[in-house]
């Protein structure tokens, strides 16, 4: 499973993201906002890419955008 963790520019508020099926953009704690909230991958690029050979079709389809986000932040990093 993909580990990603979500920071609010907001309210400052962060933690550890887990429902990969709803990426709304929102933060979870203050909810009063949408597009302030960052995705960030705590994964490394092999492991990234290790979960994403071991996900089903169905899978990759269903978490598309925790996968889009993860890979834009590891390439932010210079990874």
């Amino acid at each position: 499973m993909l580990k990603m963790s979500w920071e609010c520019d907001n309210c400052g508020d962060l933690g550890e993201f887990t429902d990969f099926e709803n990426m709304i953009g929102c933060c979870p704690r203050c909810m009063s906002h949408h597009g302030e909230i960052h995705y960030i991958c705590d994964m490394s690029v092999e492991n990234f890419l290790k979960e994403l050979t071991n996900m089903s079709d169905k899978d990759m389809v269903k978490y598309a955008d925790a996968i889009r986000e993860c890979a834009f932040d590891l390439i932010e990093k210079g990874i």
